[in-house]
């Protein structure tokens, strides 16, 4: 069945019937959401702030200083 189907299926529905719908597609929603965020969080990476970035890029600079230099030339 295509959504057009089942939308004019709806349609054809008494006003009690439709609330049930909308009531279900409701709590489906708030499922869905609650999985999609549930999965974002699980998935998710934190940043580093800026003194760790400038921190790590100084070490990596100074280790590597004649071979950046080799590469820039």
């Amino acid at each position: 069945m295509t959504a057009t189907q089942i939308i004019d299926e709806i349609k054809r529905i008494t006003p009690e019937e439709r609330e049930q719908v909308s009531l279900f597609l409701m709590q489906f929603d708030v499922a869905l959401f609650s999985k999609m965020k549930n999965s974002m969080e699980a998935h998710s990476f934190h940043h580093a702030d800026d003194s760790v970035v400038e921190e790590a890029s100084e070490r990596i600079l100074n280790r590597h200083a004649s071979l950046l230099k080799k590469l820039a030339s």
